[in-house]
């Protein structure tokens, strides 16, 4: 339904933020232990995160210096409004950043080379709505059927 709209990539790098060890903070990894709940944790997530005023910062292998976190953070507010979705992962270092650079004689950060997401520059503010208004949905659905045909026992014969 969205699949034109929003790249597999940006998918991907939700998922890959419900396993990651940063995700619950403090770096408790508190993954999900099966597919039904990932799949859960992933709709909760989608649907809760506000996406408007705050960047994801996928990191799974937690490659990221604290500082580099607080320069996305900067970064995130210094693009305003310009990105409704800003995901950002290690390989969207700036390239002033980059191993390669410092090795060269480069001073990390000059340049003015900001990080920026690699794959979530084309969604749009409404489209985003729209993937958070199905996630909150589908979640509370998905839910109410479990409730009702996994959580009670009442009525039912003994075999």
């Amino acid at each position: 339904m969205l699949s034109g709209y929003i790249s597999i990539e940006t998918i991907e790098l939700l998922v890959a933020h419900i396993f990651s060890k940063k995700q619950n903070g403090k770096g408790k990894n508190q993954s999900p232990s099966g597919l039904l709940s990932g799949f859960m944790r992933f709709l909760s997530f989608v649907s809760e995160f506000d996406f408007s005023s705050s960047a994801l910062v996928v990191d799974p292998t937690s490659i990221l210096k604290e500082e580099e976190e607080e320069e996305i953070n900067e970064d995130f507010e210094a693009y305003g409004e310009k990105y409704c979705m800003f995901v950002v992962a290690p390989y969207d270092r700036p390239a002033a950043n980059s191993i390669e650079f410092d090795a060269a004689g480069g001073g990390g950060g000059s340049g003015g080379e900001k990080w920026k997401p690699s794959v979530t520059q084309s969604v749009e503010v409404v489209v985003l709505r729209r993937l958070q208004d199905v996630a909150r949905l589908s979640l509370g659905k998905l839910t109410e059927w479990l409730e009702r045909e996994c959580g009670g026992g009442e009525g039912e014969s003994e075999r």
